[in-house]
């Protein structure tokens, strides 16, 4: 028995689906650059990571790959600065959350304290504890 739609051969009920199902065409996001940008700047084995703008669902993939860069992975200690972060939601700490879960012994991995909002997103989500949160060193 075949249960046919339709249409074409591919639109078949049970059809095993396409290796795009369930990905968002890329014209629902937002230009990312326009709204976020992400900086490494390493001095030995010490890297910043300053962050700049919005940090989201279609931003948070490169914030990532930021952290998944040798020089940030391999160093020593570790500084994400979050001061100009005007925006961050759930899937924006998920990058954040995953390169300072995995402790590794001789490592470090610090955040700054951010603006208010990130602040509360912190503090509401409950994932503060997860981080060691400094000051920046220029306030």
């Amino acid at each position: 028995m075949d249960f046919a739609v339709a249409g074409t051969e591919n639109e078949r009920v049970g059809r095993q689906p396409s290796s795009d199902a369930g990905e968002f065409p890329h014209a629902l996001f937002s230009e990312p650059a326009a709204d976020f940008d992400v900086v490494s700047v390493s001095r030995d084995d010490e890297v910043i990571v300053a962050l700049r703008g919005e940090v989201d669902l279609a931003t948070a993939p490169l914030l990532e790959r930021e952290l998944s860069l040798d020089p940030v992975r391999n160093a020593r200690a570790v500084l994400v600065d979050l001061e100009r972060v005007a925006f961050m939601d759930l899937t924006g700490l998920r990058p954040l959350l995953l390169f300072a879960a995995p402790a590794r012994p001789g490592h470090r991995v610090a955040i700054t304290t951010g603006p208010p909002p990130v602040q509360r997103l912190l503090e509401l989500s409950g994932l503060r504890c997860h981080f060691t949160v400094v000051a920046p060193h220029w306030a």
